[in-house]
C-alpha cells in the first residue's frame, strides 16, 4: 500500500511540471536559418506549404554586408522570416536562377510562393523598418491565400511610399524632357523595378517631373517612355553599368559611400571583398599597369591603395580581383569602352 501511495504522489508531482512545459511559449528564433541551395529551400517550402525567400547576394558588394549585419539581425525580421523557407544564393554561382528572376543588382530579395512563382521583390539595401513592411505584406497575403480568400497575385506597388515625406527622407526632384513623349514613368530601386513604374506628370512647360522622398543611400533607375522604351537620364552624369549591357542612372542621397576618394590631386581606391586573395587596380592613371591593393587590418573585407600627384583630367580604371577584371561597384561614373564593356572613372580637377 505504501508503494502505491508513493507512486501516486510522485505522479501528482510530475503532472504540473508536464502541463507547464506544454503551455510555455516557444522561444523566438535568434537567427535566420538559410539554405545554401535553391533545391533545399524548395523542398522545405513544399513540405511545409509555406512561401520561400531568395536572398541574392555577392561578397564583393558592401550593401550586402549592410543587409546581413543590420537588417537580417533585427529581431522583427528574424521572427517574420521564420515562416519562410530562406535561401541565400550568390548571384554569380546561380546565374540561371538570377536570369530567371531578372536580377538587376544585389542585394535583391525575391519572394516566391510554394509553387515556385515570384510574387514580390525587394531590390537594394532595405533598412529593418522598410523590410518589415515587405514581410508583413507577404504574411498577410500568405494568410489570405491559405484561408482561400484570394490568390497570391504579383504586387505592383512597393510597400514603401516614396512619393510622400517619411522618416529620415529627403526630397529629390527628377525631370525628363521629351516633347514627343505621351507617357513617362520611372522604374528603379525605390519601387523594386516593378513595371509599368511610377508615372511622371507633365508640367505646363511640357517637362515630365516627379519628386521622390528617399532615405540616405544609392539608387539606380531608368525612365520608361510610352510603355516600351527604356531611357537613361541624359541630364544626370551619374551612371552604373547593369547586367544587360547598358547603364542605369544613379541618385546619391546623403553621404553614401562612393569610390574612389579624391583628395586634391591624390586618389584612394577602395573595394569591399571578403573572399579575395589578391586585388589590384589598373587604369589610364598608370597606363593600365597592375597596382597592388592592401587589405585593411581592421576590416578583412576592405582593400585599398593610394595613388598621388595626378595631373588634372578624367581617368578610367578597373579592379583585378584574383585575376578577373571588374568595374568598381561603388563608382557611379561608368564609361563605355566601345566594345560592350564598362570602365569606372574619376576626375582630377
Amino acid at each position: 500500500m505504501q508503494i502505491v501511495t508513493r507512486f501516486i504522489c510522485l505522479l501528482l508531482l510530475l503532472i504540473p511540471v508536464y502541463t507547464i512545459a506544454q503551455t510555455q511559449t516557444p522561444e523566438p528564433p535568434k537567427t535566420i536559418h538559410w539554405f545554401g541551395t535553391w533545391e533545399e529551400a524548395r523542398k522545405d517550402s513544399v513540405a511545409k506549404g509555406q512561401p520561400r525567400l531568395i536572398y541574392f547576394y555577392n561578397h564583393r558588394a558592401r550593401p550586402c554586408k549592410v543587409m546581413q549585419e543590420q537588417t537580417f539581425t533585427d529581431p522583427r525580421v528574424i521572427a517574420l522570416l521564420s515562416e519562410f523557407s530562406c535561401a541565400a544564393l550568390h548571384n554569380e554561382v546561380n546565374r540561371e536562377l538570377a536570369k530567371r528572376f531578372q536580377l538587376v543588382k544585389v542585394p535583391t530579395m525575391i519572394f516566391v510562393d510554394a509553387q515556385g512563382n515570384m510574387i514580390d521583390r525587394a531590390v537594394g539595401t532595405k533598412s529593418p523598418d522598410e523590410f518589415v513592411l515587405y514581410l508583413e505584406r507577404m504574411k498577410r497575403a500568405s494568410d489570405e491565400a491559405k484561408a482561400a480568400k484570394k490568390q497570391m497575385d504579383a504586387f505592383t506597388k512597393t510597400p514603401v511610399d516614396f512619393l510622400r515625406p517619411g522618416k529620415n527622407t529627403r526630397p529629390i526632384t527628377l525631370r525628363y524632357t521629351d516633347p514627343g513623349a505621351k507617357k513617362v514613368a520611372i522604374i528603379g530601386d525605390f519601387n523594386d523595378w516593378r513595371e509599368p513604374g511610377t508615372p511622371l506628370v507633365r508640367n505646363p512647360n511640357g517637362i515630365w517631373e516627379t519628386v521622390l522622398h528617399l532615405q540616405e543611400g544609392v539608387y539606380e533607375y531608368k525612365y520608361m517612355v510610352n510603355d516600351t522604351e527604356w531611357k537613361q537620364d541624359t541630364a544626370n552624369p551619374l551612371a552604373q553599368a547593369n547586367p544587360f549591357g547598358n547603364a542605369n542612372s544613379v541618385i546619391i542621397v546623403g553621404n553614401a559611400k562612393t569610390s574612389p576618394i579624391i583628395d586634391g590631386r591624390n586618389v584612394s581606391f577602395i573595394i569591399y571583398n571578403t573572399q579575395a586573395k589578391k586585388i589590384e587596380v589598373a587604369g589610364t592613371f598608370n597606363n593600365w599597369q597592375l597596382l597592388q591593393m592592401f587589405r585593411n587590418p581592421n576590416d578583412a573585407g576592405m582593400w585599398g591603395v593610394r595613388y598621388e600627384n595626378l595631373v588634372p583630367g578624367r581617368y578610367e580604371y578597373k579592379f583585378v580581383v584574383d585575376g578577373e577584371w571588374t568595374a568598381d561597384a561603388e563608382n557611379y561614373t561608368a564609361v563605355s569602352d566601345g566594345k560592350g564593356n564598362w570602365n569606372s572613372s574619376f576626375i582630377i580637377r
